[in-house]
C-alpha cells in the first residue's frame, strides 16, 4: 500500500476553481497542503457516479462490492458493516473532533468545502490518503488522493511524509551523482483500469548524499549501509521492499560557484560568514517533484532485512510492467489521465 501523510495548512483555489466537474457527472475538488512558505504538495477528493441509484463500497465481512441505495447512506448501522476502505473520514466541524465518516465522495466534496471556509487560515490539518501514479502519453503523474482529513494541534511539526512499497532489482541504483543524490529507478505496484488488474509502474526516488559528511566515517557507514539497502544482489532478483519517505515540491535555488561571484562578496563569504544564498535568492530553477527517501521499514522480514525476494524470473516481474498504449482508447483509466494532463498542478 502507498499512503501519504501531509501536515500543514490547507491553501484553497480561488474564484471556485478548486471543484472541477467531470464528463462522468462526478467532481474532482483539489487543494494545496503547504509545509511552509518552500515546500506544497496538492492533493484531489475524487467524486464518484452513482450505479441505478446505488453507491458501490465493500463491507467488512464480505468479499466483492455492495451496493447501497442512496437513502441509506448516513444510517449509522449500515455504516457499521461497510469496510473502512470504502469510508473517507473527518473531524471538521465534530463535537470534541469525533470522527464524521462519508461513503459518497460527492458528499465528502460538499462538507469540506464548506467547513474549510470556516475554520481560521493557520489552521493545521493532517491529510491521509493513497498515491497513486497515472499515465498520460507515456508520461507519468503522482496523484495524492485523500481519504481522511483532520484538523490536529497547532503545536504539531508540518511535513509531507510517504510510505511506499517499492519493487526493484540490482539495476536499479543510479549512482552517477552519489556525492549529491542516489536514484533509485522503482515500481510500485497498484490497479491499472485499462488492464483490469494489478500492474508495476515506473517511479524514480532519490536518497540525498550532500547532506553528509563525507569526512566523518559515521556517516560514511550511514551512506554505504542506505546503498546497500537500495541494491539487491544479481542473484536476489527482484525484491519488495518498504521505505519512508519525504514529499519535495518547490523551485530548487541555483548556487553558482563561489569564484564566480565579485570579488567583495567572495571576501565576505569567506571572512565575514556571510550566507552565498544571501545573495542568490532571486535565482531558482523551476519547480519539481522529489521523492527522497529518508530509511526503510524493516517489519517486511522477520530477521530485520530490509526487502524480500519475490523469488520470480526477471522476465516474469517485467511481464507484469504497466505499458501505455499509443491510441489512447477511452478506458476509464485515460478519462482520468486527461484529467492529470489538465490539472493546473502538474
Amino acid at each position: 500500500m502507498n499512503t501519504f501523510r501531509f501536515i500543514g495548512t490547507i491553501i484553497q483555489l480561488k474564484d471556485n476553481k478548486g471543484i472541477k466537474h467531470l464528463s462522468n457527472g462526478s467532481r474532482v475538488m483539489k487543494f494545496m497542503v503547504k509545509q511552509n512558505d518552500n515546500n506544497s504538495a496538492f492533493v484531489q477528493i475524487n467524486g464518484d457516479t452513482l450505479n441505478n441509484g446505488k453507491i458501490s463500497v465493500y463491507l467488512k465481512d464480505k468479499q466483492g462490492r455492495y451496493y447501497l441505495p442512496y437513502d441509506q447512506r448516513f444510517d449509522s448501522e449500515k455504516l457499521k458493516q461497510i469496510s473502512f476502505a470504502s469510508k473517507l473520514i473527518t473531524n471538521l466541524g465534530t463535537t470534541g473532533n469525533k470522527d464524521k465518516e462519508f461513503i459518497y465522495r460527492e458528499d465528502f466534496i460538499d462538507y469540506i468545502s464548506e467547513q474549510l471556509n470556516l475554520l481560521p487560515l493557520n489552521t493545521i490539518y493532517e491529510v491521509k490518503g493513497e498515491f497513486v501514479i497515472t499515465e498520460y502519453k507515456g508520461k507519468f503523474y503522482n496523484n495524492f488522493n485523500v481519504k481522511s482529513i483532520k484538523t490536529v494541534p497547532s503545536i504539531t511539526r508540518p511535513e509531507l511524509t510517504m510510505s511506499l512499497d517499492l519493487f526493484y532489482n540490482y539495476e536499479g541504483l543510479d549512482e552517477r551523482d552519489k556525492a549529491n543524490k542516489f536514484i533509485l529507478n522503482a515500481y510500485i505496484s497498484q490497479y491499472s483500469y485499462k488492464d483490469k488488474r494489478n500492474k508495476y509502474y515506473p517511479i524514480h526516488v532519490e536518497f540525498i548524499t550532500n547532506r553528509f559528511d563525507f569526512k566523518n566515517q559515521n556517516d560514511i557507514e550511514i551512506i554505504r549501509h542506505r546503498k546497500a539497502n537500495m541494491q539487491p544482489t544479481k542473484e536476489q532478483g527482484f525484491v519488495k521492499a518498504i521505505w519512508e519517505a519525504q514529499y519535495v515540491r518547490g523551485a530548487q535555488m541555483i548556487l553558482p560557484p563561489l569564484e564566480t561571484l565579485p570579488k567583495d562578496i567572495q571576501f565576505e563569504i569567506k571572512n565575514a560568514g556571510r550566507d552565498i544564498t544571501e545573495y542568490m535568492s532571486n535565482i531558482v530553477t523551476e519547480a519539481q517533484e522529489i521523492i527522497c527517501l529518508t530509511r526503510p521499514n524493516n517489519t517486511l522480514a522477520k530477521d530485520g532485512a530490509v526487502y524480500t525476494p519475490l523469488n520470480c524470473t526477471e522476465n516474469e516481474f517485467k511481464s507484469q510492467i504497466y505499458n501505455y498504449d499509443d491510441t489512447q482508447n477511452e478506458t476509464i483509466d485515460n478519462m482520468a489521465l486527461k484529467e492529470a494532463l489538465e490539472n493546473p498542478f502538474n
